[in-house]
């Protein structure tokens, strides 16, 4: 393959022109939707049509105008990029400062050969996106640019490097099946969050669709055939499983194809059905992993894998997914071929939580919660029927159940001297992180009044990652044990701070270098 100059000023692909204008249609689209069915109405559909011609030639000609006003090249160890219409725009950025590299192929670039490459340095906010963004590249160009980029500091690159993705199905240390696919997308628990996108829907169609007829004539059917609280139990289970289909929808097209590869201190992770993604992390970049047990996938031995990676905020979040379904006894074998560092730690015997952690989660939150939910319950009966006003009476037994999850679930571990192993409980998902020494960005210890009484008290471990840091909390700790945790995290080089609240004593170690390396 002939080697791809990257030295000197270079173009997005021509396509780049009709990828910018389809982009700024579709963000234009729902804004000018309502216009659109206003016009319609009084106008006809004539007149629409001019308008949306219009904003294609207009949107068309930008389009144009700014592919040929966008340059980027790689020069003196810098991405170089240059674009703008009204501003001309100037961005360099240091290849040393450059933190992560995804290929994204949606349904568009697929079909007419193209990636799109977005760069991270972490110096922006988090969730912010991307730091620098090439919209429309060739696959061979997008594979020779990410190696560049990767490469420290400008270092030279090999030819088989630049050679791109052109690797057989066995160079891919780990696929998802089909079978685990759909057990992921069943048992992903993002119900809610697609409850939440179906309230959406209704709410921008609402002038367009006529739910209220929809709803009449569902709950009228339902009515007829039930009892009237039948029926409303029944809708409910209905939305209830729209959404659960949703959900593994939308964990198909997120997972389809999901593989993993190490090259080196490369990572490479594959995913997506119509949206291909391609991302590429730095080892050394990892700040720690955690594995997530979710409510239902624990009884089946089922968590996600995630690593912690500092500077990383890619689709604005601050960790990745190493594998979004294992079994607890495959994650090692896992971690041994993709980080050998943090393998056999997952399972360590863990330091329990000592039972006094009830007395402080009773007086602490049980009782102001269930103070607060019986005046609501009162407040409530007064207006509304008994099954209405006792709905405020679910929080106290969801309190016992959390506490109890929360302190059997809990420990803590230390794996040999350069490893946090710390178990905790987050609603209904049960966490273990694996927290390197090496790695640790300040530790503190906390305790309020009634905790110092009954000794116990709260460790605060922080890594970086993203542009935010990641802090792991353990509650309810022994206060013996949570000093002997505070002390371990501190070296050289820390400096010890101390506060205390309104009765709320805290203390912390601040480390003031950075540690580029596992121990």
């Amino acid at each position: 393959m002939k080697n791809l100059d990257f030295t000197k000023p270079r173009h997005l692909h021509p396509m780049a022109a009709l990828y910018l204008t389809g982009t700024a249609l579709k963000e234009s689209l729902w804004g000018i939707l309502p216009v659109l069915l206003v016009i319609f109405n009084k106008m006809g559909f004539f007149p629409v049509l001019l308008v949306i011609l219009g904003l294609i030639f207009l949107f068309g000609f930008l389009g144009v105008v700014s592919w040929s006003r966008y340059r980027f090249w790689v020069e003196e160890g810098e991405l170089r990029v240059e674009h703008g219409i009204i501003f001309h725009k100037k961005r360099y950025i240091p290849l040393s400062k450059i933190q992560g590299v995804e290929l994204e192929r949606d349904l568009i670039h697929r079909l007419i050969g193209l990636v799109k490459v977005r760069v991270e340095t972490g110096g922006g906010k988090a969730g912010a996106g991307s730091e620098a963004s090439f919209s429309a590249l060739t696959r061979s160009e997008g594979e020779a640019l990410k190696t560049i980029l990767l490469k420290e500091k400008g270092a030279p690159f090999t030819e088989r490097e630049m050679e791109g993705s052109g690797e057989s199905p066995q160079d891919w240390i780990w696929r998802l099946s089909l079978a685990r696919l759909l057990i992921t997308g069943a048992t992903s628990g993002n119900i809610g969050v697609f409850l939440g996108f179906l309230f959406v829907i209704y709410n921008a169609f609402d002038q367009m669709i006529p739910w209220d007829l929809i709803t009449r004539e569902l709950m009228g059917f339902l009515s007829q055939e039930f009892h009237s609280v039948t029926s409303y139990v029944i809708a409910a289970v209905l939305l209830l499983l729209l959404s659960w289909l949703f959900s593994i929808g939308g964990a198909i097209l997120r997972y389809a194809g999901f593989r993993i590869r190490k090259e080196g201190e490369r990572i490479i992770i594959e995913r997506g059905l119509f949206h291909k993604l391609t991302t590429t992390l730095s080892a050394h970049r990892i700040q720690a992993i955690h594995f997530v047990e979710g409510p239902l996938r624990r009884p089946f031995a089922y968590g996600a894998l995630y690593v912690d990676v500092s500077g990383y905020n890619m689709e604005g979040m601050s960790h990745t997914v190493l594998s979004p379904l294992l079994r607890r006894e495959e994650v090692d074998t896992f971690l041994q071929t993709i980080l050998p560092q943090y393998a056999g730690k997952l399972h360590q015997r863990l330091h329990p939580l000592p039972k006094s952690g009830w007395m402080e989660a009773a007086l602490q939150r049980w009782v102001p919660t269930s103070l607060a939910a019986l005046l609501l319950s009162f407040y409530l009966s007064l207006y509304w029927p008994p099954y209405v006003s006792l709905l405020p009476l679910v929080v106290i037994p969801w309190l016992i159940l959390s506490t109890f999850l929360y302190l059997r679930d809990g420990g803590w571990a230390i794996s040999g001297s350069a490893y946090l192993v710390i178990r905790f409980r987050k609603i209904f998902s049960r966490y273990t992180y694996i927290l390197p020494r090496g790695r640790l960005q300040s530790v503190s210890m906390e305790s309020s009044l009634l905790g110092r009484l009954l000794h116990l008290a709260t460790v605060k471990a922080e890594v970086l990652s993203g542009n935010t840091g990641a802090t792991v909390t353990l509650k309810y700790a022994k206060e013996e044990e949570a000093t002997t945790l505070f002390f371990w995290g501190g070296r050289k080089g820390g400096r010890k701070d101390g506060t205390d609240h309104g009765g709320n004593q805290s203390v912390s170690f601040l480390f003031l270098e950075e540690q580029r390396t596992d121990p």
